[in-house]
């Protein structure tokens, strides 16, 4: 998917923004971001970008959110020379954040990975992915959703490659989890399914020589035009890259507090460690401005049967069904996950 060209400059700010209006100027940028509105974005993540940078210095940790974002929206708009300096940035200053940035590392090593890809780079994505995988699995555990869909990532890579047993291994360990943390109807396990389907009828039966003979003897192509599919086998429906791409900027610490006069509050996780539920609740509010109004609520023990005891991650309070229900609407439609959980 290819947009028009977005170009983001970094320029002298003569003051800062009071901290509300950088608040807004991240949630209408995404809004914009997520409306495909790259041009109108711009502004809005330009004046997030100054005002950090003014106030903490170029070489801030903290500036590899911004950075990130920068670099995401390059990526997309074909601007890949830009894209892959910023990437580079923002991951020098990750890993001299240690550990406590290593969720925004693993985001950026695979957005870097995604733009290698594009340009046929696979032996230098291929480590990219492998390591933001290991970096997501260390920092926050195995049965995460962000780690199904990094899975799903090195999967499509694979398949790529051709290594295709590798892919539908990975991709059978990803949809488990999506389907665990996510569950079955959400849009990212469904096309995590469709990704094992499309492995286990076409590909991973398929042997080293039948690869080299597809590699040796490629369709023709017509001109202009992108190589077709061989004729036995069906259009190959494109496998999104399902990791999120947006960093959301830097969230406060986590709040806990019990519901006050609203009765509703929203699920939006299920973590298999109680020490687990403030780290998420900081990863959700980075990647969801639209979080800030609300606290942490005290966490749930659930049992799941076959998995173990599980906690969920609950925000609130809110003043009604409706008013949760509207809220997790909207986060779903950004790629979340979210339930509303009566009083």
């Amino acid at each position: 998917m290819r947009h028009p060209a977005t170009v983001l400059l970094l320029l002298a700010l003569a003051g800062a923004l009071p901290a509300a209006a950088a608040d807004n100027d991240v949630t209408k940028g995404f809004e914009l971001l997520e409306a495909k509105r790259y041009d109108a974005a711009l502004p809005y993540f330009k004046r997030e970008l100054q005002e950090k940078q003014a106030k903490l210095g170029p070489d801030d940790p903290s500036l590899a959110v911004e950075l990130n974002n920068l670099a995401e929206a390059n990526r997309l708009a074909g601007r890949l020379d830009v894209a892959e300096g910023l990437y580079k940035r923002a991951i020098t200053l990750d890993e001299k954040g240690g550990p406590k940035n290593a969720a925004g590392l693993a985001t950026g090593l695979n957005n870097l990975a995604l733009l290698y890809r594009t340009q046929g780079r696979l032996a230098e994505a291929e480590k990219l992915h492998a390591r933001s995988l290991s970096l997501l699995e260390d920092a926050l555990g195995p049965n995460q959703p962000e780690v199904a869909r990094s899975l799903n990532n090195l999967a499509a890579l694979y398949k790529q490659e051709g290594k295709f047993r590798q892919a539908h291994d990975l991709q059978v360990r990803a949809v488990s989890i999506a389907e665990l943390t996510l569950g079955r109807k959400h849009p990212d396990t469904q096309q995590m399914q469709r990704n094992l389907a499309a492995l286990g009828s076409t590909s991973a039966a398929k042997g080293p020589a039948e690869v080299a003979a597809r590699k040796a003897a490629p369709p023709p192509r017509a001109p202009g035009k992108a190589a077709l599919p061989p004729p036995d086998e069906p259009d190959p429906e494109p496998e999104p890259e399902m990791l999120p791409a947006l960093s959301r900027g830097p969230a406060p610490e986590p709040k806990t507090a019990a519901p006050g006069n609203g009765r509703f509050a929203v699920q939006l996780a299920a973590v298999p460690a109680s020490a687990q539920v403030a780290p998420e609740w900081q990863r959700l509010l980075k990647r969801f401005p639209q979080l800030r109004k609300l606290e942490l609520q005290p966490p749930q023990s659930v049992e799941v049967a076959g998995k173990g005891t599980f906690y969920r991650v609950i925000a609130g309070p809110l003043a009604s069904k409706v008013e949760a229900e509207a809220l997790c609407a909207s986060l779903s439609k950004a790629g979340g996950v979210c339930r509303p959980a009566g009083p």
